[in-house]
């Protein structure tokens, strides 16, 4: 109902009417979009990927434990967002020598700052999770460690993006995402084939190492390459 509502506002507000694209034109929409549609689908392979692939390969107990630990650190991870779009208005204002600038001088600090908040909470973490799942043992245990760890470097990459926006390295950033995406999904059914929970948390820490470190590669290469100025 809200998306028919939203169609009449449409045509009836801004007179905008559906056209029969062309065979041409549609070939030069696909591949002017591929990368942006491959990083898309790839973002929501490795977002969601995980416990799908775990299912397949294990039990339901096992997918729920995985669960429970997986939307855990999503949560604390998430709570990065706002700082990440708060910031991005005032690093958009500035040049690119600048946002250059901003990133080298405040990355050390945002760095031990976010792994001091992890510490900080890691163990309340644990506490939280032996209590929902009522079965705590070593493979849960380790699980949650490297679910941690991967929430680590994903809250860094949730504050690394507004830089790499600012510097209009988007087509960088779209490879980087569709590659990290694909690859996952061959690793992430190896590993939780033989290795289960802690195969599959592996696979969550392989995206956000690779997005972290090639991130940092795409700002540095911001020096030569996005915006000019």
């Amino acid at each position: 109902l809200a998306g028919v509502l939203a169609l009449w506002i449409v045509f009836r507000e801004f007179g905008i009417r559906f056209k029969i694209v062309n065979l041409s034109s549609t070939k030069n929409y696909l591949s002017k979009g591929l990368i942006i549609f491959l990083s898309e689908i790839s973002g929501n392979l490795y977002g969601q990927g995980t416990i799908f692939i775990l299912g397949l390969v294990s039990t339901d107990k096992m997918v729920g434990y995985y669960s429970i630990g997986e939307k855990l650190v999503k949560i604390i991870a998430s709570l990065s967002q706002p700082i990440a779009q708060s910031v991005y208005p005032y690093i958009s204002s500035k040049s690119k020598k600048e946002i250059l600038f901003i990133f080298n001088k405040w990355k050390k600090f945002v760095i031990i700052s976010v792994f001091l908040f992890l510490t900080l909470i890691s163990l309340p973490l644990n506490f939280i999770y032996f209590h929902l799942v009522k079965n705590y043992n070593f493979e849960l245990q380790i699980t949650l460690i490297i679910l941690i760890i991967g929430i680590f470097f994903t809250i860094l990459n949730v504050l690394k993006q507004p830089f790499i926006y600012a510097l209009h390295l988007d087509k960088l950033n779209t490879i980087m995402y569709a590659y990290t995406g694909f690859s996952f999904i061959p690793l992430c059914f190896l590993l939780s084939h033989y290795f289960i929970m802690i195969g599959t948390s592996i696979s969550f820490l392989y995206v956000e190492l690779v997005i972290f470190f090639w991130g940092l590669y795409i700002i540095k290469a911001g020096e030569k390459y996005g915006r000019k100025t």
